[in-house]
């Protein structure tokens, strides 16, 4: 599967937008997802970071979680979370983070 179908699969929101922009986004996620460390799992990092990079460009910066919607006259607030800083702005962000976690080994030591 392609980077663009991952990224359609688990973000079907983003099939309305312009297909070049798309190919721009994933090829920014790309130079962020090391080609190496995720073996097999590259190509869903690099939807996620695209993802989440598609979610902040589309809410012009701002991060958090949604606290409150309204239809009339469309209004949407996201949570001032100030602790949530980098990929916890997003559920994306929050998924490739958890995927750093399952998939790369960190570095071991022991106290002698």
């Amino acid at each position: 599967m392609a980077v663009l179908d991952t990224l359609l699969l688990i973000a079907p929101e983003f099939a309305t937008v312009d297909s070049g922009v798309l190919t721009s986004i994933i090829a920014l996620a790309e130079l962020q997802v090391s080609s190496t460390a995720f073996g097999d799992k590259r190509e869903l990092a690099v939807s996620y970071v695209a993802a989440h990079m598609l979610t902040l460009r589309d809410r012009n910066g701002a991060g958090g979680q949604i606290q409150s919607l309204k239809e009339g006259e469309l209004s949407i607030s996201y949570g001032a979370n100030t602790n949530a800083k980098g990929y916890d702005l997003t559920s994306y962000g929050q998924e490739f983070n958890r995927l750093v976690r399952t998939t790369i080994i960190g570095a071991r030591t022991t106290e002698c």
